[in-house]
């Protein structure tokens, strides 16, 4: 079984891990820490009370860009939105407002085509699903539904996406494909619970198990930081800034 010829979206995203040096062959370890500090994009995560918008992207006419996400959706969901919004800044797309039937649904609309490849193989490199077949002696089972389930969970990535991927792969051919994505809708919550200890932990899923949010852009915390210094904000209003804001540390989450 081959694999599927690459999109122009995975082409984009090889580009970019290569460029913010990420290796092909892992998941992406904590990808706030990638838009933030290597990208230089603040992501704010914050509750929208609107289940429909999956994020927003904004551009200025400086060239500066910004990243907002919506808390209400699972850590899954809210990874795959910022790396589908870092997808349409390296493509050089629109500001948009994110419709969720867009990211989780059908679309047709090019740019959002593009960037749905590009998220998918940025979180889940081709490289890297191969390599965790044969690390893992998995390549013969690769249509059990244990597989699909660990290979999401240990990529952060929801389980019809991990399906995808391993036939984009040429893992899995496209009857197993539907057989395993119907397996893993039925047997969800007990596949999460067999393989919860392979979960990636970022700081994507921290904060939503410690529901944090508002998640402050780095870049907020550090202006809020020398505003203070130079008396331009009282502590009262410093603290209202930066109040329960997490320290980002990705070694935490390295295995």
């Amino acid at each position: 079984m081959s694999a599927r010829p690459l999109h122009p979206g995975e082409r984009a995203a090889r580009r970019a891990r290569e460029h913010w040096g990420l290796a092909q062959t892992q998941p992406v370890r904590d990808l706030l820490e990638v838009a933030e500090d290597r990208e230089q994009v603040p992501v704010l995560i914050e509750r929208f009370d609107n289940d429909r918008i999956a994020g927003v992207l904004l551009k200025h006419g400086s060239g500066e860009s910004f990243v907002a996400v919506n808390a209400d959706h699972n850590p899954v969901r809210q990874r795959f939105t910022l790396a589908h919004e870092l997808g349409h800044l390296c493509m050089g797309h629109q500001p948009r407002v994110e419709l969720s039937s867009d990211l989780f649904g059908a679309t047709r609309d090019p740019q959002e085509v593009e960037a749905n490849y590009f998220a998918a193989e940025l979180l889940a490199p081709r490289a890297a699903i191969t390599g965790w077949l044969e690390n893992q002696e998995l390549i013969a089972d690769a249509a059990a539904p244990d597989t699909a389930a660990r290979l999401a969970l240990e990529f952060g990535i929801a389980f019809p996406a991990a399906v995808y991927r391993l036939e984009r792969v040429g893992a899995i051919g496209p009857t197993a494909k539907q057989r395993l994505i119907d397996e893993l809708s039925n047997r969800a919550a007990t596949l999460v619970g067999r393989h919860a200890p392979h979960r990636l932990r970022d700081t994507i899923q921290t904060l939503a198990e410690d529901d944090r949010y508002p998640r402050v852009p780095k870049r907020t915390l550090l202006y809020a930081s020398e505003a203070r210094a130079a008396d331009l904000l009282d502590e009262q209003e410093y603290e209202a800034i930066v109040a329960e804001q997490p320290a980002v540390n990705s070694a935490d989450w390295v295995s």
